[in-house]
């Protein structure tokens, strides 16, 4: 819906606020799309926080994940030691 208010005069805080709704909810393409506007519209601290809620979201395993994982044996995801050497 974002994508579309996009391409109508007068919609661009509506279709902003369509982007954030599916960022949140984990539409990549949106999270990327919002924080390119705030860019360009000279709000870099913006789209910094909308990048890394983003990645806080993509970088969690879902649910389902944790069960299938779990009933596996296994980690639902790997732990990065990024002061190993």
């Amino acid at each position: 819906m974002g994508k579309l208010l996009l391409g109508v005069p007068g919609r661009t805080v509506e279709a902003e606020a369509w982007l954030m709704k599916a960022s949140n909810h984990g539409v990549i393409e949106a999270s990327t799309q919002l924080a390119a506007r705030h860019l360009r519209a000279g709000r870099p601290l913006a789209a910094g926080s909308v990048l890394y809620t983003a990645f806080k979201r993509w970088s969690r395993p879902s649910s389902k994940q944790e069960a299938i994982a779990q009933a596996n044996g296994k980690q639902p995801w790997v732990k990065v030691d990024l002061n190993a050497g």
